[in-house]
């Protein structure tokens, strides 16, 4: 049976609120972070948690994006068998690179930490495996449980480490929290027979669904090279405290967007994939889930970012994050192409045309780059750069948009 629009607002909302609740403690905890962290601890936490997602996409090799394709629940729970493995061979071999390498130089910024860059690929690549499992079965409760009690465990991690005076590394400890706990809740819930795990279906799978690695992988990497560069890029021009208040700043604009745009991005990948297995047309869900990314979130999602954000800064936090506020309007505008378009981005998943993605986050890493090497050469405010990275990424947007409603018009069905 196919998804009904009741069905999917449903599903939305119940992922949101759980998603909600647990953004709102972060958002409600921030004053007091910033009173208990500086902005360098901020800025080392930052650049640590821009070097872990650059890997967490080799942890699965993007297999576990086809968890929800899967036609039978046999191979997809094979998939994520597949997913697990992968993700404590590669974690492994991680750690043990890191280990040789931390002496160098140019990896200072780890040192003393590279031991949990591996642990958290562990951690957040088995939850993530899971959460793909419980949207192929529509668990979407048990997702949005898991969501809130992450938000409780990590900002609890971050305020209690931070009164004792841990620094970036009480940070680090509270976002690994928040991105991972919940996996053996979810592991429970999937009902795994050993019986119905077999060697050869895993091969199988494997090479039927390479096009996720061969395609996906490098588009993952590329994805959050993107989203993370900027970072790192800022953190080998600027100081510390800069890098410090942008850190802040993007936590705290991308709070709503993991509200509602990662929670209709795995509604909409669940019931979309769901449509097209059985033959169906996506154009119409993905006609709905555009509805409500334009009209139900982007104004307050504009009004958050641009008025209630840069007010909130200058008045409730420590004065030495009051320039931080000059950055919330350009990341608002950043973030809001990303809330809008990044959700129904699951469409060339689903229909397979990775590839299209690939290209299109090269673009943007060469766009970012370009930044880069303007800013190298003529020093600008931080303010600048914010804003001619957030005009590029939200044009880079609006273009992935026009692209998406072509391949649905074209190629909305199987």
């Amino acid at each position: 049976m196919r998804p009904t629009p009741d069905g999917f607002t449903r599903s939305v909302f119940q992922l949101s609120a759980g998603t909600a609740l647990g953004q709102g403690l972060f958002i409600a905890a921030s004053p007091l972070l910033s009173y208990l962290y500086t902005p360098q601890d901020f800025g080392v936490f930052a650049t640590f948690m821009a070097i872990v997602p650059l890997l967490l996409p080799l942890a699965t090799m993007r297999y576990e994006a086809a968890i929800p394709l899967a036609e039978k629940d046999t191979d997809a729970l094979n998939l994520v068998v597949l997913c697990i493995g992968l993700n404590v061979a590669v974690s492994i071999v991680i750690g043990v690179i890191l280990w040789t390498l931390k002496e160098l130089s140019w990896l200072s910024v780890i040192k003393g930490l590279w031991f949990w860059i591996p642990l958290s690929m562990l951690l957040i690549g088995l939850y993530q495996t899971m959460s793909f499992w419980a949207i192929r079965r529509k668990q979407y409760s048990t997702l949005a449980r898991t969501k809130l009690f992450q938000a409780i465990a990590g900002v609890s991690a971050q305020l209690g480490l931070g009164w004792l005076g841990a620094g970036s590394i009480g940070l680090i400890i509270g976002e690994i929290a928040t991105r991972s706990m919940g996996f053996l809740s979810l592991l429970r819930s999937a009902s795994i027979r050993a019986g119905e795990i077999q060697l050869e279906s895993i091969k199988t799978l494997a090479i039927r669904y390479r096009r996720f690695g061969l395609f996906g992988l490098p588009d993952a990497l590329l994805s959050v090279a993107v989203l993370n560069l900027p970072t790192l890029l800022i953190a080998s021009l600027y100081e510390p405290t800069v890098v410090g208040w942008f850190g802040l700043v993007s936590r705290l604009v991308a709070a709503p967007v993991g509200i509602v745009g990662q929670a209709l991005a795995q509604v909409y990948l669940g019931q979309a994939a769901a449509i097209y297995r059985e033959g169906g047309s996506l154009h119409s869900i993905f006609t709905k889930t555009l509805r409500v990314l334009s009209l139900w979130s982007a104004i307050p999602f504009a009004i958050f970012g641009m008025v209630v954000l840069p007010y909130g800064i200058t008045t409730l936090f420590d004065p030495q994050w009051k320039i931080a506020a000059t950055l919330a309007v350009p990341m608002s505008l950043w973030y809001l192409g990303a809330l809008i378009v990044s959700p129904l981005s699951q469409t060339l998943n689903i229909l397979q045309k990775q590839h299209i993605l690939l290209l299109w986050n090269l673009g943007r890493l060469l766009a970012t780059l370009a930044v880069y090497g303007w800013a190298f050469l003529f020093v600008p405010s931080l303010t600048a750069m914010v804003w001619a990275l957030a005009l590029i990424h939200f044009t880079a947007y609006l273009t992935l948009l026009g692209i998406l409603s072509m391949n649905v018009l074209q190629r909305g069905s199987p």
